[in-house]
């Protein structure tokens, strides 16, 4: 008993011819008709993940196709991603966009299989424009100290540090709140800010402090 493998890439009916000889040299040709069926369309589509759940700007997006394809052997080989007609380098079966800005956007994957089906799978993604936070300084006095609290509202998200630049440079602390010593001779330039979960930053508040 012999065997012979092959691939059959259209569905269809194919007669298959096989010529078969002893070792006296005698040779018999035998056939059979086989007989394969359409593959069912893969079954994908995008699936994505958002940064922030508000789909605000500016937006990272992480996308993959999920779902099956038709063939039970057959895999996803290459995935080719296109944001508004972009291609979205580098070329992966995942992909990552930063710094989505608002409007409505399209993401389109072309995915090419192993058994060389190619498809095409869309989405739209409707960003909104971020509101800046707003902020204001309330001042503290104590004998020694003068404490400064940043104070935000942010209406479409919330607050994730604050900036504090004293005489020029940009403290590492990101609190909320400072102390400004009253130590005679001691003056400070203060400027605050905060920073929403977006990025953005608000208002400047600066203020000036002699003792």
């Amino acid at each position: 008993m012999c065997h012979y493998i092959f691939n059959v890439t259209e569905a269809g009916t194919e007669n298959v011819q096989a010529t078969v000889t002893d070792n006296r040299g005698n040779a018999k040709v035998v056939s059979s008709y086989i007989g394969t069926n359409q593959a069912p369309e893969p079954q994908l589509s995008i699936e994505p993940r958002y940064s922030n759940t508000m789909m605000r700007e500016p937006l990272t997006v992480i996308a993959n196709l999920s779902g099956k394809m038709g063939h039970p052997l057959d895999r996803i080989n290459t995935v080719s991603w296109y944001l508004d007609g972009k291609l979205v380098e580098p070329t992966n079966l995942r992909v990552m966009v930063s710094g989505v800005e608002a409007g409505v956007h399209k993401l389109k994957a072309v995915m090419t299989s192993v058994f060389n089906i190619q498809r095409e799978y869309e989405m739209e993604i409707p960003v909104a424009k971020n509101v800046e936070p707003k902020c204001n300084v309330k001042e503290s006095n104590y004998s020694n100290i003068l404490r400064l609290d940043l104070i935000c509202t942010d209406e479409d998200g919330k607050m994730a540090k604050y900036e504090w630049n004293i005489n020029g440079e940009v403290s590492p602390y990101i609190g909320s709140y400072i102390y400004v010593s009253k130590s005679t001779g001691y003056s400070a330039v203060i400027i605050a800010r905060g920073v929403d979960d977006s990025g953005a930053y608000s208002n400047s508040i600066e203020k000036h402090y002699t003792y």
